[in-house]
C-alpha cells in the first residue's frame, strides 16, 4: 500500500515538489504468531529501517513513503509495550495492542490514519466482538487525538495471498508490483491485492485523491497495473539503502535449504483451518520469534496452493513448508496436517471486509 500511495503522491506534488501524499510508517517486529514487517523489509540486503527523524523526513520529501522501525528517539514507548506484553503474558490485551499501534501511528503526526483490524482464527481478538471492540478503541484514541481515523474490520480466517513468511512475502508483493496485466497476477494473491486496494481506497479518499472509497480502491488497481506503484518501491528501497537488483528475480533469492509439501489425504472442499495454528507453524519454521530479541529466518516460511472453498483432489498439494534447517520441518507439518480439514462439502464463504468503523459507530 505505500507505494501505491506514495506513486499517487510523487503524480501531483505540491508547489515545493514535496509528494501530494506522504506515508510515513512506523512498524514493529514479529511477537507470538504474528510476523513482523520490519523482518520481512530487513531480508533485503543493506534496507535501513533504523532512520534518523532528518533521513526519515527526507525520504519522505523524496519518495512520498518511508518503512521504518521504532528507535530511541522515535516511539520509544512501543519499544516498552512489546516487551511489557511478553513478559507479563498481555501480548493479546486490546487495550495495550491499542496503546502499541497508536503510539506508533499518532506519532507520525497523520492527517489521516485507515486500520486494518483483523477478526476470526488468526486475529489476535478471535471473536467478533473483540475485534470490533480493539477496532472502536483505535478509532476513538485517533479521533481524541485529533486525527481522523477509520479501521476496516476484515476477515482472517485464512492466510492472506500466497506465501506466509518474510523474505518470500517481500517476494509476493514484488510480484503484485510489477505486473502490468491482470493475467500476469497469481491466482493465489487475488485476496491479498483485494485487500491492498481497499484499504488504499480508503487512504486515497481521506487524503482527498478519490471522491469515494470506491472510487479510491479502483484507483489503487490502476496504479498497480501502471507500475507507478512499483516505480515508487524501487525509489524507497534505494533511498533506504536497500539491493533493487534482488526484483529483477525475487525467486531467484529465496534461499531455504529444506522443504516439504503436505498432500491431501482425500478430496472434498478445503473447509476450515485454525489460522493462529498456521502461524504458529510458520514460527516454528524459524520465520518468527518466541520472545523479543530472537534471531529469525530470512526464508523460512509456507506457500499456500489452495483457499478455503477450493474443490480438492486426493493428492493434490495443500502446503509447502520452507526452511533453513531441516530439522525444523516435522512440528509445523503435524501443526498443519492437525489444522487443515477437507470436507464433503464446501464452507459458508465469509466476505474479506466485515464492516467498517468510523467515528465510534459502525457502518
Amino acid at each position: 500500500m505505500a507505494p501505491i500511495l506514495a506513486a499517487a503522491g510523487l503524480a501531483s506534488p505540491n508547489a515545493d515538489g514535496i509528494p501530494s501524499i506522504c506515508v510515513p510508517m512506523i512498524s514493529g517486529r514479529s511477537l507470538g504468531h504474528t510476523g513482523g514487517t520490519l523482518d520481512k523489509l530487513e531480508t533485503i540486503p543493506g534496507f535501513n529501517t533504523q532512520l534518523t527523524l532528518d533521513q526519515l523526513l527526507l525520504t519522505l520529501e523524496k519518495c512520498g513513503a518511508a518503512l521504518v522501525g521504532q528507535t530511541p528517539r522515535l516511539v520509544p514507548a512501543d519499544r516498552i509495550l512489546y516487551a511489557l506484553r511478553d513478559h507479563t503474558g498481555t501480548v493479546e490485551s486490546p487495550y495495550l495492542i491499542c496503546a502499541s499501534i497508536m503510539s506508533k501511528k499518532l506519532a507520525e503526526d497523520l492527517n489521516a490514519l485507515v486500520l486494518d483490524v483483523k477478526t476470526g482464527s488468526g486475529a489476535f481478538m478471535p471473536t467478533y466482538d473483540q475485534s470490533k471492540l480493539l477496532a472502536e478503541l483505535m478509532v476513538q484514541t485517533g479521533e481524541s487525538s485529533g486525527t481522523r481515523t477509520i479501521a476496516l474490520l476484515t476477515n482472517h480466517d485464512e492466510p492472506l495471498g500466497r506465501f506466509s513468511g518474510n523474505w518470500i512475502e517481500v517476494w509476493e508483493c514484488v510480484d503484485i508490483l510489477r505486473a502490468t496485466r491482470i493475467q500476469d497476477r497469481h491466482p493465489m494473491s487475488s485476496d491479498l491485492i483485494q485487500l491492498s486496494n481497499l484499504l488504499a481506497g480508503w487512504m486515497l479518499h481521506l487524503a482527498g485523491h478519490a471522491d469515494t472509497p470506491e472510487a479510491g480502491a479502483k484507483l489503487s488497481d490502476e496504479i498497480l497495473l501502471s507500475g507507478a506503484a512499483f516505480k515508487a518501491w524501487i525509489r524507497v528501497v534505494a533511498t533506504q539503502c536497500g539491493d533493487v537488483s534482488l526484483f529483477h528475480d525475487p525467486a531467484d533469492h529465496h534461499r531455504y535449504t529444506a522443504s516439504r509439501t503436505l498432500t491431501a489425504t482425500h478430496s472434498g472442499y478445503l473447509a476450515a483451518m485454525d489460522c493462529k495454528q498456521v502461524g504458529w507453524a510458520v514460527q516454528r519454521l524459524g520465520a518468527g520469534r518466541a520472545k523479543p530479541g530472537d534471531p529469525v529466518s530470512a526464508h523460512a516460511g509456507i506457500e499456500m496452493h489452495a483457499k478455503l472453498g477450493n474443490q480438492i483432489k486426493a493428492g493434490q498439494p495443500l502446503v509447502t513448508l520452507f526452511s533453513e534447517d531441516i530439522s525444523l520441518l516435522d512440528e509445523p507439518e503435524s501443526m498443519l496436517r492437525e489444522t487443515i480439514h477437507i470436507a464433503a462439502s464446501p464452507p459458508e464463504p465469509q466476505p474479506l471486509l466485515r464492516e467498517v468503523i468510523k467515528n465510534t459507530t459502525s457502518s
